[in-house]
Protein backbone atom coordinates (compact mmCIF):
# COMPACT_ATOMS: atom_id res chain seq x y z
CA UNK A 1 0.00 0.00 0.00
CA UNK A 2 1.43 3.98 -0.69
CA UNK A 3 1.19 5.67 2.16
CA UNK A 4 1.72 9.02 0.58
CA UNK A 5 -2.26 9.53 2.36
CA UNK A 6 -0.82 8.47 5.77
CA UNK A 7 -1.05 11.29 8.74
CA UNK A 8 0.03 11.18 12.12
CA UNK A 9 -3.20 10.18 13.64
CA UNK A 10 -4.27 7.99 11.51
CA UNK A 11 -5.69 4.52 12.24
CA UNK A 12 -4.06 1.57 10.08
CA UNK A 13 -4.45 -1.80 10.10
CA UNK A 14 -1.23 -3.78 10.04
CA UNK A 15 -0.17 -7.20 8.95
CA UNK A 16 3.14 -8.34 9.74
CA UNK A 17 2.91 -11.88 11.10
CA UNK A 18 0.02 -10.94 13.46
CA UNK A 19 -2.75 -8.77 12.48
CA UNK A 20 -3.13 -5.47 14.51
CA UNK A 21 -4.62 -2.46 14.40
CA UNK A 22 -2.38 1.11 14.90
CA UNK A 23 -2.44 4.70 15.18
CA UNK A 24 0.18 6.09 12.91
CA UNK A 25 2.32 8.40 15.60
CA UNK A 26 4.64 10.00 12.67
CA UNK A 27 4.81 10.77 9.12
CA UNK A 28 5.65 8.29 6.32
CA UNK A 29 9.25 8.36 5.82
CA UNK A 30 11.03 5.64 3.21
CA UNK A 31 8.03 3.53 3.05
CA UNK A 32 8.12 3.19 6.44
CA UNK A 33 6.15 4.01 9.64
CA UNK A 34 5.91 4.60 12.99
CA UNK A 35 2.75 3.48 14.55
CA UNK A 36 1.84 2.53 18.28
CA UNK A 37 -0.56 -0.84 18.57
CA UNK A 38 -4.34 0.20 19.78
CA UNK A 39 -5.31 -3.17 20.17
CA UNK A 40 -2.31 -4.42 22.79
CA UNK A 41 -0.42 -2.62 24.88
CA UNK A 42 3.35 -1.87 23.68
CA UNK A 43 5.56 0.95 22.46
CA UNK A 44 5.80 2.26 19.50
CA UNK A 45 7.47 0.25 16.37
CA UNK A 46 8.24 0.74 12.70
CA UNK A 47 6.30 -1.30 9.50
CA UNK A 48 6.77 -1.26 6.20
CA UNK A 49 4.58 0.00 3.72
CA UNK A 50 3.84 -3.48 2.55
CA UNK A 51 2.80 -4.95 5.64
CA UNK A 52 0.27 -1.69 6.09
CA UNK A 53 -3.40 -3.30 4.31
CA UNK A 54 -6.23 -0.99 5.51
CA UNK A 55 -5.76 3.10 6.09
CA UNK A 56 -8.88 5.03 7.97
CA UNK A 57 -8.19 9.01 8.08
CA UNK A 58 -8.83 10.41 10.99
CA UNK A 59 -12.08 12.27 11.33
CA UNK A 60 -11.23 15.91 11.07
CA UNK A 61 -14.02 18.61 12.35
CA UNK A 62 -15.46 20.88 10.23
CA UNK A 63 -16.58 24.22 11.49
CA UNK A 64 -20.01 25.26 10.41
Amino acid sequence: MRLTGVKPGDLIRVNDGMPYIAEVVDAPVRQRVRVRPVTFKSTAREVKARDVVTHWRKARVSSA
